[in-house]
């Protein structure tokens, strides 16, 4: 019933009948109700007509007394609402239909709510919501900063039904090639969430939600509260359900903001950090790389191909971690340097296997510390700098003065077939410790302590140390 009203009240608004003569219909209307009948007519057909001008005179009051009721005053409802007492309700529910998205066009929320809200009857009632029905199922709930403070205070809630996705109190609300752009004062989005559709055999398609940069001179982050328990450790987490994410790459219980905040390595920890220089939108970034790990002989123990291949990877996952933004992306790897040695094909996969040791020995020489120094200088850099370790790496073990340079810093293993999306490997490894509060320290470093444990009982086995020498078993294990 409410859709037929829309479509009706829609006609009209098109007709230019509500929309833009609702004085001239009251003046009609009154006209032709009042001058009308005082004509004296001198023959029953101008009686007859003056009769049937009167009624059109009424049904025309009735069309102006509809929109007054009707459009005029839930509008004006709504202004109230969503200017003076949003922070007490819920915002407007508004779609985006496939048709009325056209490819490259940018919509201001702003001049939306003032074209189209106001045809939705009883729209204060409801929030308001993105529907891209041209690329995936998703929408997401803008809510109010109240509605917003419940959610992330709330650990154990979950994103409300399927594809949809809580978001922080947006004022100004865009949407650009199927793209959502929205402000983040909170940083609570400071990366890409990908939902990826993997099809090897066809082009891959991205639903990429960006965001713009916070605006300089607000740093507010959400505050901490004390009330949760160990599960619930981190800082109002936020974590998922099975269908929330349509790919198999992540998992129900991972905490969204520790796949996509910002983190900063010190002393064997990360933490949230706040970037100290906003970063432009056209600014240009670099990417350091620091590999220092096992090599590992795959593709016929190809190691330089197998390092190029890893550096294809690499750029092609910062394309969605970078923000899909149209910057000149240099990449600096460590990894570079040809490997002292050649794969023997009369070797067995064992033989090669422990001809790698050699090769782990020699690179674990290469002081990662001493790569930054050479590539990074004691230069300032005006632009964006991004770190990315090796799982195998000690964030505690690099110079502080160097990690102050990056503007974010991430733990991830690109080796596992990473695409253009967060690979299960990847970001949301990433340890996040709350800047407050005992428990959620203890909660991460627990957690650190559990990973590293995991990678270096993989890496001992290797070497022969854990498990004695290296056997096809722990080749299995491993890779």
């Amino acid at each position: 019933m409410r859709r037929a009203w829309n479509q009706v009240l829609f006609w009209l608004d098109t007709l230019g009948i509500v929309r833009l003569n609702g004085w001239l219909l009251l003046a009609a209307g009154a006209a032709v109700v009042f001058l009308v009948p005082g004509i004296e007519a001198e023959s029953e057909q101008w009686r007859e007509l003056y009769r049937v001008i009167t009624t059109i005179g009424y049904v025309l009051l009735a069309v102006f007394a509809f929109y007054i009721l009707f459009i005029v005053v839930p509008y004006a409802w709504f202004l109230l609402t969503y200017y003076i007492l949003r922070g007490e309700r819920d915002q407007i529910l508004f779609k985006f239909p496939k048709e009325s998205v056209p490819l490259g066009e940018t919509f201001d929320i702003d001049a939306i709510l003032k074209r189209k809200l106001r045809l939705r009857f009883g729209a204060m009632k409801f929030r308001l919501v993105f529907y891209d029905y041209s690329t995936s199922p998703w929408c997401f709930l803008l809510q109010t900063q109240r509605r917003k403070g419940e959610l992330f205070n709330s650990a154990d809630r979950g994103a409300i039904g399927s594809f949809a996705v809580q978001l922080p109190h947006i004022g100004r609300y865009r949407t650009r090639y199927s793209v959502v752009k929205f402000e983040d004062p909170l940083g609570l989005f400071s990366l890409p969430l990908v939902e990826k559709e993997f099809d090897e055999a066809v082009e891959e398609k991205n639903f990429y939600l960006y965001c713009l940069p916070p605006a300089p001179s607000v740093h507010a982050m959400p505050y901490y509260t004390a009330k949760r328990n160990i599960a619930h450790s981190s800082d109002q987490a936020y974590r998922v359900t099975e269908d929330y994410f349509d790919t198999k790459r992540y998992e129900p219980t991972d905490d969204i903001r520790r796949m996509m905040w910002p983190v900063y390595a010190r002393t064997r920890q990360l933490l949230i950090r706040k970037p100290d220089r906003d970063s432009s939108i056209d600014s240009d970034i670099d990417v350091y790389i620091l590999f220092h790990n096992p090599l590992m002989q795959k593709n016929g123990g190809a190691e330089r191909e197998y390092f190029d291949r890893y550096i294809m990877k690499a750029s092609r996952y910062l394309e969605s971690l970078l923000y899909k933004r149209q910057l000149a992306v240099r990449i600096v790897s460590d990894c570079r340097v040809e490997p002292p040695y050649k794969h023997d094909p009369s070797l067995t996969e064992i033989g090669n296997l422990k001809r790698s040791l050699v090769c782990n020995e020699w690179h674990e020489q290469q002081a990662p510390d001493a790569f930054l120094h050479s590539s990074l200088g004691s230069a300032t850099y005006d632009r964006e700098l991004i770190l990315i370790l090796h799982p195998f790496i000690d964030p505690g073990a690099l110079p502080h003065e160097l990690l102050e340079k990056f503007t974010s810093i991430h733990v991830t293993d690109l080796e596992g077939g990473v695409g253009p999306s967060l690979d299960s490997n990847g970001l949301q490894r990433i340890l996040y410790r709350p800047e407050r509060g005992a428990v959620g320290k203890a909660f991460a470093r627990g957690t650190m302590r559990k990973y590293a444990a995991v990678h270096r009982k993989k890496y001992d086995a290797l070497r022969g140390i854990a498990k004695g020498p290296v056997s096809m078993q722990t080749e299995e294990a491993y890779g």
